[in-house]
């Protein structure tokens, strides 16, 4: 008690200046009791210790009294360090400057966890009876200064702190310097936060108050005042204006950084000034880093933001303006002065309205007006205005991410007070896509929203022109309001759904000012209008889009639109309300009028670029009746225009009516996508694809229509259609659609039906004929020579003219199914005037002249073979033409898959280098190997049957020579040494012919016919003749006689005759047989010939039957590859240089083989296949011609004379069939009882088996 009666009385001696040295000193003068001045103090702090404030939660209370109160650090260059300690209290401390006419002043301080709950101070001091507006008591302060008629803060910082840092209440004049504001401390309510600037009536107005309040902050620093915590993330605010609405009296709102209340109703108006101020990563839950608010107040107090920046700010939940929010209640109360509330220039805005960890983005900027209309109110009494603003990467996620400004009026109208300013702003990369919450949903949303504002009044100059770049989402955005553009402007690459540059609703419009000059370029949207979009369904005749001050402005006026696109119409402008609408300020022009000051304001326009809502529906083609049948489609080119004729788009709607009877609608339906089509605006001519769909049979092969309207005008296009029954192969099911027939489905499921095409598809490997038969739909196999092929060829179309081949992949190739001029069932017949020809499957025009030059050709042909064999002996006896033969005779097979398969891509030159490899295969099994006409008519019954006669006319020959021989010593000197080797060769050569005949002659083909349940059986290589036919069992008499005459005793000869000389009575008749074939063979390797030929037979047998199956084409490359390593084992020829030469030819045919089959199961183009087989027989070819050189020089005795060009004679001998010494000649002359059964029968040979070759 002493001690406070000591201090109480001492008080007056307080000198001027306090220098505060000691660390609770500066506690000791203001905070022990309340301070009230007796006269000017300055207190200086040293910066080299902590100023400690002891923690009671109370506040420091100073009453200025009309006197003045300096605190600042003791040196220029530093902080002097005010720090509140803590306590067992929730608060620590804080100070409160009160009182009238006083003069405050702090310069160099640094507040450091301070902060009080404001209910510690007297009522009087922050709240007012009179106000709107009241703390509650969770808000807690730093510094609260009230009533104080000047205020200079100049480098202070507070960090740390509890509450706001810093409350002015109605201070008359504040100047605020480099104040610092950041890492407000979080806590689990609303206490406040940053600098809050609290305005309102005064209790008892005093005489001679401030007749106006201003507070200027510059150079300041809010930074991270936030009351994010884990706690606050299930709390829900309502925002500040609906608490307004909702009560008279509402508890203090405040945002993160600066709060700025106007409450006052008297005659003193304030005026805040924020300048060179930064703001940064600050949130709260009413407003991101400002919030200001106006409570119905009739003063025109106003802010002013100049040369500020804000950096990732945001509201943490449900309300906007991530880094300003301004509210102003204008209320009942008719204006009768301008007030310029808001006044925002030269600043910038970074990154605003969204933070991490958020899921709200909130946009940048919001400004709401809320006002009572009153009719007899002046208009534009209000102005906010916005310049020299840059906004980069702001975020919102519907609209306004950069500025939304909305006025409500009572009741809802159209307001006529509120005008935006909008000067010289700049807009580029908004909003940040690169924000986590924006993936998972958002539309583009618009950059500046504008609700219900009668004038925006957009400006640039040619020095700062207006320019929006690169922005996703419609740049304005304006309902129920207009703009007015003036000046110099530019949209550039802006990205939005509609109107990229300017999005109109709601009888929103734009004035264009005289002397305009806006640019917009590179801007696209997902729908409507590229650059400029306008929307209005409300009234029935609207506002036109663009409005013009006078008449003639139009001349002075430049809208230069380029590379503007949109995906629906309009790839720079869509609106409906071009030409059918009002005017505000002159008479409504005529259409003509219109188009003549669009043509004149809108530069560089495209006929796309401008669209308004349809009118018209066109027809791109002649009125045409379209044939289709059930689930097939119709395509209609159509477009869509405007009143000026201009392209739009419209949805277009199809309905099915009877022809003549426009009331009654089918029973057609079409798909579920279809009925309705949106037709673009981008095109002179969009197709309508329509696929209809019918069950009633009746609706079937008539006439009927299809109207097609649109909704916005009343024309309708009439388009004709006549759905037919289903084609051949096709039935009708109950889907409404024609579908693949019963028989294809059993016939092969591979095959799938389109109707859409009319067409069967198939996959390309797949043979088959389809045609009508008797009327009625068929399918068969068909015959791998007969048909068209192709590696795209995978489709088939019938129609009245034939059956075609087609490939899905290229509409544009079509050839007839049949092969070669082939028509009829399975392509068995030749066309009309056309024949079939020896050497060849293909029908040739012949004339009847033919026949005697073809026979004369076969009977010289005859002799000529029998005499080469004879001169050159190419017999088998040899062992030289064994493999070749067998090559040929294999490779046989090949000219029917391969060299003789339908090739349409193969040019005349590839023809020349296919024929010589087909001659050559085809004349080892003689064959003809090229086309040949006999005669006019002949047909393939008649070629079967002369086929056969070629080789029992060789066998003729031969045995003529024989039985000649006997009777005469020239022609047995001549012939006889060598006849039965010939023969044999001759039957030998015949096997597979005759072979092929037999096979031919007995295969059946099954030809499937719609409604007949048994396939008809026909012949394989015709089907117009039934199997087993009068004409077709002669044909397999014939051909089984004359083919078992001459294969039966070859078979005998070759499988038994190792065991039919056993037998005596036999013996001299069937070993010139047997040793003729086994003779270049080693002893006990006389099956080997045999092996090879049982290959052959089954081969031929099983490439037959197998109708191509995999399995069995493989049991033969098993047998082939067995049958390979044997002969590379056993060595089955006597001669080192045949098992060589036989081992290469096998492995030959081996590669050939399975390179080609490949090639034919993998689709390969048939130009490849036969190019890669005919050319692969080149080797053998060159082979063959060898070995018949050799032959030449073997008889003409010249061979000596070669070989000894290459290497010693003694050194050759032994490896070359025919130069054994004589001597091993003489000693084969002994009798034959002398060989063993098993043995080599050629060392015992008759002289009728004499020759040079083998000794």
């Amino acid at each position: 008690m002493y001690l406070f009666m000591l201090f109480f009385f001492a008080l007056p001696l307080v000198p001027a200046a306090v220098f505060v040295n000691t660390s609770h000193q500066l506690e000791g003068i203001l905070c022990n009791k309340t301070k009230i001045l007796t006269g000017d103090l300055s207190l200086h702090l040293d910066t080299s210790i902590t100023h400690q404030i002891t923690s009671n939660g109370v506040f420091c209370p100073v009453n200025m009294n009309h006197y003045s109160l300096t605190i600042t650090s003791d040196s220029n260059d530093s902080f002097a360090v005010i720090r509140c300690t803590f306590s067992d209290k929730y608060w620590t401390r804080g100070f409160a400057f009160y009182g009238t006419n006083g003069s405050l002043t702090m310069r160099g301080l640094h507040f450091t966890h301070c902060g009080t709950n404001l209910t510690t101070l007297d009522s009087d001091i922050v709240n007012s009876t009179t106000s709107s507006i009241y703390f509650t008591k969770h808000h807690a302060a730093v510094l609260v200064f009230t009533d104080i008629a000047s205020v200079t803060v100049s480098n202070v910082s507070i960090m740390k702190y509890s509450g706001f840092a810093i409350v002015a209440v109605n201070l008359p004049y504040a100047m605020v310097n480099h104040l610092v504001i950041s890492y407000s401390q979080q806590a689990e309510f609303g206490i406040g936060r940053g600098l809050l600037l609290l305005f309102f009536d005064h209790i008892t107005r005093a005489t001679g108050a401030q007749a106006q309040y201003q507070v200027n902050i510059s150079n300041s620093t809010f930074h991270q005042n936030t009351i994010r915590t884990r706690t606050h993330n299930h709390v829900r605010y309502a925002c500040a204006s609906t608490k307004h609405r909702r009560l008279s009296n509402m508890p203090v709102v405040n945002g993160a950084a600066v709060t700025v209340l106007f409450t006052q109703n008297d005659t003193a108006p304030a005026i805040v000034r924020i300048l060179n101020s930064n703001f940064t990563l600050n949130n709260e839950y009413f407003a991101g880093a400002m919030l200001i608010f106006t409570f119905n107040s009739s003063i025109d107090s106003k802010t002013i933001i100049d040369g500020s920046y804000f950096e990732h700010n945001f509201v943490l939940d449900a309300c906007n303006g991530g880094a300003i929010s301004a509210t102003f209640f204008f209320g009942k109360r008719i204006l009768t002065k301008h007030h310029r509330p808001l006044v925002i220039t030269n600043s910038k805005f970074n990154s605003n309205g969204f933070g991490d960890g958020t899921t709200w983005m909130s946009g940048a900027i919001e400004v709401v007006v809320f006002k009572d209309v009153n009719d007899s109110e002046r208009q534009h009494l209000v102005a906010i205005s916005f310049r020299n603003l840059h906004f980069e990467l702001n975020t919102s996620p519907n609209f306004g991410a950069c500025l939304t400004v909305v006025s409500q009026t009572f009741p809802s109208e159209s307001s006529k007070y509120l005008t935006i300013f909008f000067d010289s702003i700049v807009a580029y990369n908004n909003p940040n896509l690169t924000v986590k919450e924006m993936d998972k949903n958002f539309n583009p949303a618009s950059l500046f929203h504008f609700d219900n504002i009668d004038h925006v009044i957009i400006t640039g100059t040619l020095t700062e022109p207006g320019n929006f770049s690169h922005n996703y989402g419609s740049v304005f955005d304006f309902l129920r309001s207009e703009a007015v553009l003036k000046g110099h402007l530019f949209f550039n690459a802006n990205i939005a759904s509609h109107g990229a540059a300017f999005l109109l609703k709601e009888n929103s419009a734009i004035f264009l000012k005289k002397g305009l000059r806006a640019n917009f370029t590179n801007n696209a949207v997902q729908s409507l209008g590229g650059a400029i979009y306008a929307v209005n369904e409300n009234s029935k005749e609207a506002k036109c889009t663009f409005q013009l001050y006078s008449r003639n402005d139009y001349k002075n006026i430049s809208l230069t639109f380029s590379n503007n696109t949109a995906a629906l119409a309009g790839n720079s402008i869509y609106s409906p309300n071009l030409y059918e609408c009002y005017c505000e300020k002159f008479k409504r022009p005529d259409t003509v009028m219109f188009v003549k000051m669009y043509h004149a304001m809108f530069k560089n326009i495209l006929q796309a670029d401008i669209a308004s809502k349809a009118k018209y529906i066109n027809l791109c083609m002649e009125k045409n009746m379209h044939e289709i049948h059930p689930g097939g489609s119709i395509h209609i080119p159509i477009n869509v225009t405007d009143q000026n004729g201009s392209l739009t788009f419209a949805v277009v709607t199809v309905t099915p009516v009877e022809k003549g009877n426009f009331l009654k609608k089918l029973n057609w339906w079409f798909l579920d996508y279809q009925g309705s089509f949106v037709i673009k605006g981008k095109n002179n001519c969009t197709t309508v694809n329509l696929t209809i769909h019918t069950t009633d049979v009746a609706t079937l092969n008539k006439e009927s229509m299809l109207l097609l309207s649109i909704l916005q005008g009343n024309n309708i296009v009439e388009v004709g259609v006549k759905l037919k029954s289903c084609p051949f192969g096709f039935i009708l099911n109950m889907t409404g659609s024609c579908v693949c027939s019963d028989l294809i489905t059993k016939f092969n499921r591979q095959i799938k039906c389109d109707i859409e095409s009319n067409a069967f598809i198939k996959s390309a490997d797949l043979i088959v004929w389809m045609g009508n038969s008797s009327y009625n739909f068929s399918i068969a196999y068909c015959h791998p020579s007969y048909c068209n092929i192709g590696s795209q060829m995978d489709s088939i179309q019938l129609n009245s003219s034939g059956s075609y081949l087609g490939s899905t992949a290229n509409s544009t190739i079509s050839l007839p199914l049949c092969y070669g001029s082939r028509t009829g069932e399975a392509c068995g017949e030749c066309i009309s005037n056309y024949s079939v020809v020896f050497g060849s499957t293909e029908c040739k025009d012949c004339s009847s002249i033919f026949w005697p030059f073809t026979a004369i050709l076969y009977i010289i042909a005859g002799p000529l073979l029998v005499l080469l064999l004879y001169t050159l002996k190419l017999t088998l006896t040899t062992g030289t033409l064994n493999g070749i033969i067998f090559y040929a005779q294999i490779a046989n097979i090949g000219i029917v898959h391969y060299l003789n398969i339908p090739c349409n891509e193969c040019t005349k030159e590839l023809v020349y280098l296919i024929r010589p490899a087909s001659v050559f295969i085809s004349w080892l099994n003689l064959n003809l190997g090229f086309p040949l006409c006999f005669c006019n008519g002949m047909t393939e019954i008649w070629k079967a049957g002369l086929s056969l006669l070629f080789p029992v006319y060789l066998i003729l020959i031969v045995g003529l020579l024989i039985i000649l021989s006997r009777y005469s010593v020239t022609i047995s000197n001549c012939f006889s040494r060598s006849s039965i080797q010939v023969l044999v060769t001759i039957v030998h050569l015949s096997f597979t012919k005759l072979l092929q005949s037999v096979l031919e002659v007995f295969s059946s083909a099954k030809i499937f016919i719609e409604g007949i349940d048994v396939p008809k059986i026909v012949w394989y290589n015709n089907g117009f003749i039934e199997y087993n036919s009068e004409s077709h069992r002669w044909l397999m008499v014939v051909t089984s006689i004359v083919a078992g005459l001459i294969l039966i005793p070859y078979f005998i000869v070759m499988l038994l005759g190792n065991f039919l000389l056993k037998f005596d009575r036999l013996r001299e008749y069937i070993r010139p047989f047997y040793e003729a074939i086994h003779a270049p063979y080693r002893r006990n390797k006389w099956y080997w010939f045999a092996i090879h030929q049982l290959f052959v037979l089954f081969t031929y047998v099983s490439e037959t039957f197998s109708k191509g199956r995999v399995p069995l084409f493989l049991s033969l490359l098993l047998i082939y590859h067995i049958l390979l390593y044997l002969q590379t084992k056993l060595a089955p020829f006597r001669y080192k240089t045949l098992n060589w030469l036989n081992l290469m030819i096998l492995l030959a045919l081996n590669i050939v083989f399975l390179v080609s089959h490949f090639m034919y199961l993998t689709d390969v183009s048939p130009k490849q296949l036969v190019m890669f087989f005919a050319i692969a027989n080149y080797p053998i070819i060159a082979v063959f011609m060898m070995i018949i050189a050799y032959h030449i020089l073997l008889v003409t005795n010249k061979v000596n004379r070669v070989l000894l060009l290459y290497q010693k004679v003694y050194q050759l001998k032994e490896r070359f069939p025919g130069f054994k010494k004589k001597k091993q000649y003489n000693q084969r002359r002994r009798p034959y009882y002398g060989c063993s059964d098993s043995g080599d029968y050629t060392e015992a040979r008759e002289p009728l088996l004499e020759q040079t070759l083998i000794n």
